[in-house]
């Protein structure tokens, strides 16, 4: 990894990363002994292989990015460039398996080692929906109490201001809030979440005046001396409990006395809240619905350590190089008889892996479920290496330098994520996120880094009891859902589909990022359940896997932590994920 490509932002930011980098170099050091183990990460690539050249489009003949090429029963695969351009190790006979953003999967026969120029078709049924969902879309903006809004659902983390917190000059509630940075003004006037760069049309937050929903415009209007306090939630609680009214957030006014202001004139509160979304399903668990495969069943009726190596060797010969989910397993099973033999599964595997980032990160993932995090950071770095423009690198090395107390390592990295002074990147669609984790950082580990410079607000330590649910995958283009259910058994649900999420998904294949976090405030705590469903196929050799971070007590000493790994190929119907209880 290059530190010092990192550090070509700014002078200050040059000589933070420079000294850092001999932290990173003490870092390699550590891990040498991994690195021992697993060998050079090196392709598996038949002797009659050659590198294969083409180029990817769609009908039109326009150059399709981010298509992912791979070749069939193998852990070979590649992505296409901005222009379609890609080219992989491949050899006669090979089948290449090609799939895009709203393009049918197709597989090409390799027969020759030309050059090949590949059409894909579009899925017109998908673009179709979706183009007809727009329309109803905006059909559907209307005009409410409270002010035009959209329908739609996000999940946020929240701030407070208190009556102290006022300016002496300020003369409004409104004034107050305007200069949050995470806040923005829309062409309109309102005050709506800040949004990252390309997405227009900004959401304006619904506000809620002592429990009554009221037209945004109150905030120019009240006194700060009149208010006891303010929160902007950003929080899953806002999105069940007012639908696609808080779906832009919600910010709560508290007054010193409700009485000054006629607010609630021909305004039914109930109005607001979100309707149909009442939960009376009753799912099995995770653990419940998945069933071994025949391998892992064999695997697991032997009675030896001995025994149960032998069975592994001729799985090995049997399945060959190309049954990602299987070594996972089996590594995990392995961990009941000897520590060290399940680590060499994983090495084997990563050595095998061809560079494959979904193969790496399926490794890391189940690193970070057995709590090896130090080869976690390991696979993080290669990845790094392989993929430096990709946002997803520098938010996992932050956290797994975190978990295995490299503190100034991941000061570095959240400092330059925050400040978005990275070259070439662009940071703000996971700016909340980023400020999040930054947040909770200086608030545990902040003796051990150089906060000088940093906002106050990074500095106020968290208060709350809050739960922070983080989920990152493997493939942006598997479609899959969350579903949250509330203490009052209120559900709602976040797809990543193309009909559902499109900008998002674009978003992920341009930037480089696969993660969403969710917050469940104080006031929302109770017993909350979490469901998960695939929404679509999956490859059986290198099946998606979605990562479950569960923070309970989030920044507070006594935070816990529980992470899960799902193979999404394994899911047939939607399954309950986790039950977080009080």
């Amino acid at each position: 990894m290059n530190l010092n490509k990192i550090a070509m932002g700014s002078n200050y930011t040059y000589r933070f990363a420079v000294i850092n980098f001999g932290y990173f170099r003490s870092f390699c050091l550590l891990l040498f002994v991994f690195a021992f183990f697993t060998g050079y990460s090196q392709s598996y690539v038949n002797s009659n292989s050659f590198e294969l050249t083409g180029n990817v489009q769609n009908t039109d003949g326009a150059p399709l990015m981010y298509a992912d090429i791979h070749i069939k029963d193998s852990f070979i695969a590649t992505l296409s460039d901005d222009k379609g351009n890609f080219s992989i190790e491949a050899k006669k006979g090979d089948i290449l398996v090609i799939t895009g953003f709203l393009m049918k999967t197709m597989e090409f026969p390799v027969t020759s080692e030309e050059f090949m120029s590949i059409r894909l078709e579009s899925d017109v049924e998908l673009l179709d929906a979706i183009l007809l969902s727009q329309e109803k879309e905006e059909k559907e903006r209307m005009r409410t109490p409270f002010q035009k809004v959209k329908k739609r659902g996000l999940g946020y983390p929240t701030q407070q201001f208190r009556n102290k917190d006022f300016w002496p000059g300020d003369i409004s509630v409104f004034e107050t809030l305007y200069r949050n940075p995470l806040l923005v003004a829309t062409n309109g006037g309102a005050i709506a979440l800040q949004r990252s760069r390309g997405q227009l049309g900004q959401m304006p937050a619904m506000v809620i005046l002592d429990d009554v929903p009221v037209d945004q415009s109150i905030l120019q209007q009240l006194d700060p001396d009149q208010i006891r306090s303010v929160s902007f939630v950003r929080s899953l609680a806002g999105t069940i409990k007012y639908g696609s009214l808080g779906s832009g957030g919600v910010i709560y006014v508290k007054s010193k006395n409700m009485d000054n202001f006629d607010d609630s004139e021909d305004i039914e509160p109930r109005s607001a809240l979100a309707t149909d979304n009442d939960y009376v399903e009753d799912l099995l668990s995770l653990e419940e619905s998945i069933e071994d495969s025949r391998y892992i069943a064999q695997l697991k009726s032997a009675v030896t350590f001995e025994q149960a190596k032998s069975i592994y060797q001729q799985h090995t010969i049997s399945l060959g190089v190309s049954s990602l989910l299987y070594y996972l397993e089996a590594s995990e099973f392995f961990t009941q008889w000897d520590l060290l033999y399940s680590h060499k599964i994983l090495s084997r595997l990563f050595r095998l892996s061809n560079n494959n980032p979904k193969v790496l990160l399926g490794i890391a993932y189940q690193c970070e479920q057995l709590g090896r995090f130090r080869q976690a950071a390991y696979v993080y770095q290669e990845l790094m290496l392989m993929r430096p423009d990709h946002l997803q690198s520098y938010l996992d090395l932050a956290q797994v330098y975190t978990q295995i107390g490299h503190y100034k390592l991941a000061n570095s990295l959240y400092r330059q994520m925050l400040y978005n002074n990275i070259p070439n990147l662009d940071f703000r669609p996971v700016e909340f996120q980023v400020i999040t984790e930054y947040r909770r950082f200086l608030s545990k580990f902040r003796s051990k880094v150089n906060f000088q410079g940093l906002p106050n607000e990074l500095l106020i330590p968290n208060s709350r009891r809050t739960v922070r649910i983080v989920f990152e995958w493997t493939n942006p283009l598997t479609e899959f859902e969350f579903q949250f259910v509330s203490p009052d058994k209120k559900f709602y649900n976040w797809k990543h589909t193309a009909f559902e999420n499109k900008s998002y998904i674009e978003s992920e294949l341009a930037l480089g990022y696969m993660t969403k976090d969710f917050v469940i405030e104080e006031a929302a705590r109770g017993d909350w359940i979490v469901n998960i469903n695939r929404l679509s196929e999956d490859n059986e050799n290198i099946p998606t896997f979605v990562k479950y971070t569960l923070y309970k007590n989030y920044g507070l000493q006594n935070e816990t932590i529980e992470t899960k790994v799902v193979p999404l190929t394994k899911l047939e119907d939607k399954v309950m994920l986790d039950e977080i209880l009080e």
